[in-house]
């Protein structure tokens, strides 16, 4: 619900380290019944998952009951499914990105949109984080020398100087 594309829309990677992700909770509470009375432990329950002051609680127990009655069936799998190919879309867009150096300002202009803006989100990104969209249109009309440079969030800024793009400590 924050505009964060593909890679937000596509959830968790279910795998061999997350196999519970394709399981729903009805399911993984009856396997996590079956295990604690097997081997006579209680089930511990976080009591935040029920808490509406979050976000995803009240999407998991308020839109998607609603979504579920206004379609006439569960939604949960069609979500899955959209979930997964947004993912293996945006596996594709991050590979042919990785190719294309966001430092240089001519390839970036040249490249298209949708890949010059990947490759200067990993780029740009501050401990896992990328620019909101906005710095990363600024940085855009920079390599495409609509300015020479442009300030990000965090005290920095982006300039180029012979069709190169370097970042530099920006102290407003």
């Amino acid at each position: 619900m924050r505009g964060s594309g593909a890679l937000g829309l596509s959830a968790i990677t279910p795998g061999p380290t997350r196999p519970l992700l394709r399981l729903r909770r009805a399911e993984t509470e009856a396997i996590a019944a079956g295990v604690a009375a097997q081997h006579g432990v209680a089930i511990v329950s976080d009591r935040s998952n029920a808490d509406p002051a979050f976000r995803r609680n009240r999407v998991r127990h308020e839109v998607l009951p609603l979504l579920a009655s206004v379609a006439d069936r569960d939604v949960v799998p069609l979500l899955t499914r959209t979930a997964d190919l947004l993912r293996a879309d945006d596996d594709l867009l991050e590979r042919l990105s990785a190719a294309l150096d966001p430092t240089d300002a001519r390839a970036l202009a040249a490249a298209e949109p949708v890949l010059a803006r990947r490759a200067l989100r990993r780029w740009l990104s501050v401990a896992g984080y990328p620019p909101d969209a906005a710095a990363i249109e600024r940085v855009l009309d920079v390599a495409r020398g609509r300015g020479t440079a442009c300030e990000l969030p965090g005290g920095t800024r982006v300039e180029r100087s012979a069709q190169r793009l370097s970042i530099r400590p920006f102290a407003g």
